[in-house]
């Protein structure tokens, strides 16, 4: 089978293959994973709707928390006295009260869990009635209810009158302080306007099943519904015992799965048609451009064999790898006929490197001489071997080496006569005037052509020699300065004793230099055993650097002087030179400073103690502060509540019965300036409520009150619901991002306020942000220390001169700096929110910091140590 044959045949087969296996991974592959992305899809609708319930939940247990620790409660249950009981009832229980805080059923039980008042609002008839009955048959059955733990119980109870939310809180005064009082329990129906809150909230289409009768009703269920182009997603919820309770169903269209078999369809005809034809240009391509050159060159070589002419070569156009083969067998053809000239040139060459080294040779400055090895010879010497004996090479070679240049003896030559392999020694020459000349000769024995020679190198050492007198000299010259000097100097070997010390330390030691020249003491005798450890740290590290150190040296006589002494290194040898300085006067001096420094310091530490006692009188007071802000934030609870079912009350009453009455435009008018201003109300009580909120919040923990519930928390799962939770807070034109990465540790934390520090900042950034983006992102920094969790959007920005104030309590920008930068019509919060941020990072040892730039935006960065992860991811 030819070469062209078997390549068509190869490309028709993997055209299909490739085909196949295109289509069959776009429709397997592509098909899934939209149809995984249409699953998450749903997944988030159902994490939101499950996020929604759990904050409904929280808010009705939360509302709880405030009634139930609250002086006025914890007297209402106690006491015996109508005429209290009867107060409490008229000022916090009526139906405006009941009806705006959607408290569909309350119960106060005493200590010992007897029914003290129960009842509730019912939103379809508009007005209070008893309690439910399901709520008594769970308060007679279900001990978690009636004496619920210290953090309160709060969930979901399936009644017979349908599906109610529920909280149980220990009742106990403002300062969470005190016995436990008794028992309020709340509860909220799941229907009507609760229903319809968390519709709108979740945007879906809500309904509520009974979750007692559904087969594998404890994870989130997402099916195909029966018409095949919508998704039906069951949500399980759990009764406050753990047991089924409710379905949440609502459906999504299928859009995801229709766009996705539109784009395999397209993708399908597209790829068809790009390998069919790929296929076809590959096989043009084969056959114009590689297997008809191949024929040519073949053809060519041919021609070549039958002639056997030398010179010619074959030729084939163009620059790819047929022409480089063409080429490279014109190479091999020029190659074999250069080979036969270059060893014509080789030979030439060895005789021109015998005339280079016999130049080397003479170049050197180095006497060389080539002698016979067993006859000893001369052979040849260079030209500087010529220099130092005075002699030419015609009057060397053909001598006996011995008695003639070499002083020794016939006999005994390291190398030839002794066996050594080679010989590197100080001797003697004789020169043509018989002068004896010191060399430094090294002799060995060396292969060339086939001939084993004595090759013998010397060097003339005279003024090595000359040199080395000198040398000595000097030492003599140096050592004179080093016994001659002012200052106490002492020279140790490298056992450390003395090797050689001057007069001026030998007085210091109160013995004569020669004597202590003598007997060479070792350093130790000098120094108390105190000192000696750093001593010898300071001999060891000398080369090093120039080290000092103080300490007391002890004279021959037993007594003392304070000195400073430096250490050198003389590292050639091994030794140290030790220079002394007597500080003793310096020392005494010394001492008179430290005793007015002690005065000083007992002085600082009598004013320390007036300091301490400030700080106890200013942490009293702090303390008688908290106590007013819970008080008084709870006594204001009591009258904004009535205020606000009031205002809803009114507003209710006034579109029931008297818009109708309003017929002429001016009355109309004056009507909806009249909802305008109920409207008003309302909104100034929502905020003046949840400042009140905050300041118990911020007291709470200030106070350290704060009931922390930590328990492990999924960092990822609670960024992702607190973002989807916020989006629907978000301007139209604003996008939130999440930028989680696939793993983030789990905290132990208190999931609650976890939760509350992240909405703050969401909040704070939808508040600010009118377009662009608020970016959520988290990250473990790169020392494994912190999670940094990141909230940045593209809003006004904060003003460099008040970034520093943000987290303080009740700060807030300067009204005319809010109008200069366009937040004329933002809206304005108490101050409060950041500093509770704060506080609660710093509560888990963490730190929260601001940038921001005006007019680009701003970025929240809050560190939480890894201490608190529990090794769960």
């Amino acid at each position: 089978m030819t070469i062209r044959l078997q390549s068509i045949l190869s490309i028709a087969l993997a055209t299909v293959v490739m085909l196949a296996g295109t289509i069959i991974a776009l429709h397997f592959l592509l098909l899934q994973r939209f149809e995984e992305l249409e699953h998450d899809q749903a997944q988030q609708d159902a994490t939101r709707v499950e996020l929604t319930l759990a904050q409904s939940i929280q808010a009705l247990h939360s509302l709880n928390n405030d009634w139930a620790n609250w002086n006025a409660t914890c007297d209402f249950v106690q006491t015996e006295d109508e005429a209290v009981r009867h107060e409490y009832i008229a000022q916090n229980l009526q139906d405006p009260t009941l009806a705006t805080n959607a408290m569909h059923a309350v119960a106060y039980l005493d200590a010992n869990g007897g029914m003290i008042w129960s009842g509730g609002w019912h939103p379809d008839l508009e007005s209070a009635t008893a309690l439910p009955q399901g709520v008594v048959d769970l308060l007679t059955t279900r001990e978690l209810l009636r004496t619920p733990p210290e953090a309160g119980a709060y969930g979901l109870v399936l009644l017979p009158e349908g599906p109610m939310l529920i909280s149980s809180r220990p009742v106990r005064s403002s300062e969470y302080t005190g016995p436990v009082c008794g028992t309020l329990i709340m509860g909220r129906r799941l229907d009507g306007e609760v229903l319809k809150s968390l519709r709108q909230q979740t945007q879906t289409q809500l309904s509520i099943h009974n979750g007692t009768a559904h087969e594998g009703a404890d994870t989130t269920q997402i099916r195909v519904a029966p018409e095949q182009d919508q998704l039906r997603i069951d949500v399980p919820v759990q009764d406050i015992f753990g047991n089924p309770a409710i379905i949440l169903e609502f459906f999504k269209p299928r859009t995801v799965m229709q766009k996705g078999r539109e784009a395999i369809l397209y993708a399908a005809l597209a790829v068809t048609f790009s390998v069919v034809a790929l296929a076809l240009m590959i096989q043009r391509l084969l056959e114009t451009r590689i297997m008809s050159r191949i024929r040519s060159l073949g053809q060519q070589a041919e021609r070549l064999a039958v002639s056997g002419m030398p010179g010619q070569q074959v030729y084939l156009a163009g620059d790819d790898e047929i022409a480089g083969l063409a080429g490279s067998i014109n190479t091999m053809l020029h190659a074999l006929e250069e080979s036969r000239r270059q060893q014509l040139r080789q030979l030439e060459s060895l005789k021109e490197q015998e005339v280079f080294l016999a130049t080397v040779l003479d170049s050197l400055q180095a006497g060389i001489l080539q002698l016979d090895p067993q006859t000893h010879l001369i052979l040849d010497a260079n030209a500087f071997a010529e220099k130092v004996l005075g002699r030419s090479r015609e009057e060397l070679r053909g001598r006996l080496c011995h008695g003639f240049l070499c002083p020794a003896e016939l006999g005994s030559c390291p190398v030839t006569d002794l066996g050594q392999t080679e010989d590197l020694s100080v001797r003697h020459l004789i020169d043509a005037t018989g002068k004896r000349i010191p060399v430094l000769k090294s002799a060995t024995l060396l292969e060339r052509h086939g001939q084993t020679i004595l090759l013998e190198s010397f060097v003339d050492i005279t003024e090595l020699q000359a040199a080395q007198e000198q040398l000595r000299i000097s030492e003599e010259t140096y050592r004179t300065i080093f016994t001659s000097t002012g200052a106490a100097l002492v020279m140790l070997d490298d056992t450390g004793k003395v090797a050689l010390a001057n007069e001026e330390f030998a007085r210091m030691a109160g013995v004569s230099r020669e004597l202590l020249e003598q007997t060479r003491p070792h350093w130790t005798r000098f120094f108390s055993s105190e000192a000696q450890p750093g001593m010898q740290t300071m001999l060891e590290r000398a080369h090093e650097r120039i080290a000092n150190l103080e300490c007391d040296f002890l004279r021959h006589d037993g007594s003392t002087r304070h000195v400073s002494f430096t250490v050198a290194d003389l590292p050639q040898l091994g030794w140290h030179i030790i220079s002394l300085l007597d500080v003793t006067g310096r020392r005494q001096t010394e001492a008179a400073l430290r005793a007015a420094h002690d005065t000083l310091e007992a002085t600082v530490a009598e004013r320390t103690r007036e300091l301490e006692q400030a700080v106890r009188r200013l942490k009293q007071m702090d303390a008688i502060k908290s106590s007013f802000l819970s008080s008084a934030s709870h006594e204001l609870r009591t009258p904004l509540t009535s205020i606000m079912g009031f205002a809803k009350l009114m507003e209710r009453t006034f579109r029931r019965v008297f818009l109708p009455l309003a017929t002429t435009p001016l009355q109309q008018e004056r009507a909806a300036e009249h909802m305008r201003n109920l409207k008003i109300m309302q909104q100034e009580g929502e905020r003046l409520t949840r400042l009140v909120n905050d300041l118990l919040d911020l007291n709470a923990i200030e106070s350290g009150s704060m009931d922390w519930q930590e328990e492990p928390v999924h960092m990822a799962g609670l960024l992702q619901r607190v973002a989807t939770a916020c989006e629907a807070t978000l301007k139209p034109e604003v996008a939130m991002r999440v930028l989680l990465p696939a793993k983030l540790p789990t905290l132990k934390a208190d999931p609650e306020r976890l939760r509350q520090l992240f909405t703050n900042l969401l909040s704070n950034a939808a508040k600010f942000t009118d377009q662009g983006a608020i970016t959520l992102s988290a990250a473990v920094a790169e020392d494994r220390r912190t999670l940094q969790v990141t909230v940045a959007d593209t809003g006004q920005g904060i003003a460099p001169d008040i970034l520093e104030h943000i987290f303080e309590r009740f700060y807030q920008s300067a009204p005319g700096l809010s109008d200069a930068e366009g937040l004329r019509d933002k809206p304005r919060g108490a101050g409060l929110g950041l500093a509770i941020c704060r506080e609660i990072v710093e509560h888990y040892g963490g730190a929260i910091h601001v940038q921001s730039t005006l007019g680009q935006g701003s970025r929240f960065v809050v560190s939480l140590p890894m201490t608190m992860e529990t090794g769960e991811i």
